[in-house]
C-alpha cells in the first residue's frame, strides 16, 4: 500500500505494481469513453467539453482516479477525436498532500507534484488570474493546462552540480516549473509564472517559448495553425534574430540537430 512516509524510488516501485494490475482496465476504460462519444464525421455538439471519472482499487489497497476529458466539439481530420486521460491519486503527508500522477498508456512513468508546488500554482497562476477551476483540482488543472511542458536550455546560474545533475525546467503554456527527476519519475518543486519572473528570466522564457514554436513550425502541423504560428514568430523579425542569437549564446547543452538549425538562423 502506498503511504505518506516512502521514499520517492518506495513510491515508484509501489505505482509500477499497480500499474501492471490496472493497465488493461484503463485501456479498456478509455476505448470505452471515446466509443461513448458517438459522433461521425461533421457532427458538432452545443457542449464542447466532455469529463467522466471512475475509480479503480487495487489489490495493494490503493484507489486511484482515472479521469477522462475531450475537450473538442468535431472531429479531428484523421476522423478521431482527441481524448485525454489522467491517472491521479492524493498523497496525504501529514497537513500537506501531494498528489501521484501515473502515466498508463503506452508505458509506465510517475509524477509527484508537491504540495509546494501546488501552493506556488495556486498564488502565482489560478489566484492572481482568477482561474475558474470549475471543480476540477488545483493538481489536475495543472496537468491538463500544461500538457505542452518541454525542457529548456537555461539553468539558474546558482545552481550546485548536483541541482545540475538531477533538475531541469520545464516550460508550458502558463509558466516555468523546476523539476527533479528519478529514474521513470519525476518530482514536482516549485512554479513560476511570467509575473513572478526576474527581467533576465522573463528574458528567458520569452526566447524559451520561440525557440518551442520554432521546433513546432518544423514538423506536420495544419496549415492554417502553421500560418498562425509563422505570423506570430516573424511578427518581428529583428526581435525572432535576437531570441535565436541569445538562446545560441547561452546553451551549452543543445542537441547536435538543435545546434544546426541556431547555425543555419
Amino acid at each position: 500500500m502506498i503511504t505518506p512516509y516512502m521514499t520517492d524510488e518506495e513510491l515508484r516501485d509501489a505505482a509500477y505494481r499497480d500499474f501492471l494490475e490496472i493497465k488493461m482496465k484503463v485501456r479498456i476504460a478509455f476505448e470505452q469513453f471515446a466509443h461513448n462519444l458517438k459522433f461521425y464525421p461533421g457532427q458538432r455538439r452545443a457542449i464542447h467539453s466532455l469529463m467522466e471519472t471512475k475509480t479503480i482499487r487495487t489489490k495493494a489497497q490503493n484507489t486511484w482516479n482515472v479521469c477522462f476529458v475531450n475537450d473538442s466539439f468535431y472531429l479531428g481530420e484523421n476522423g478521431k477525436f482527441s481524448v485525454t486521460y489522467f491517472v491521479y491519486l492524493p498523497l496525504h503527508r501529514k497537513e500537506c498532500v501531494d498528489f501521484l500522477f501515473m502515466t498508463v498508456l503506452t508505458d509506465f512513468s510517475l509524477q509527484r507534484v508537491s504540495a509546494h508546488f501546488l501552493q506556488r500554482y495556486r498564488e502565482r497562476y489560478l489566484d492572481c488570474n482568477q482561474i475558474n477551476l470549475r471543480g476540477m483540482h488545483p493538481a489536475l488543472y495543472y496537468m491538463y493546462k500544461n500538457e505542452d511542458r518541454t525542457e529548456v536550455v537555461y539553468r539558474p546560474e546558482n545552481w550546485t552540480e548536483e541541482e545540475l545533475k538531477d533538475k531541469t525546467i520545464l516550460i508550458s503554456a502558463q509558466g516555468l516549473s523546476v523539476v527533479k527527476f528519478i529514474d521513470k519519475m519525476v518530482i514536482y518543486i516549485t512554479f513560476l509564472d511570467q509575473e513572478n519572473l526576474s527581467r533576465y528570466k522573463a528574458q528567458v522564457y520569452e526566447e524559451e517559448s520561440f525557440w518551442k514554436d520554432y521546433r513546432k513550425i518544423s514538423g506536420k502541423m495544419d496549415a492554417k495553425l502553421w500560418q498562425a504560428l509563422y505570423k506570430k514568430m516573424y511578427a518581428d523579425p529583428d526581435k525572432a534574430k535576437i531570441h535565436l542569437q541569445n538562446l545560441f549564446r547561452r546553451s551549452s547543452n543543445l542537441s547536435e540537430e538543435d545546434s544546426e538549425i541556431l547555425k543555419k538562423n
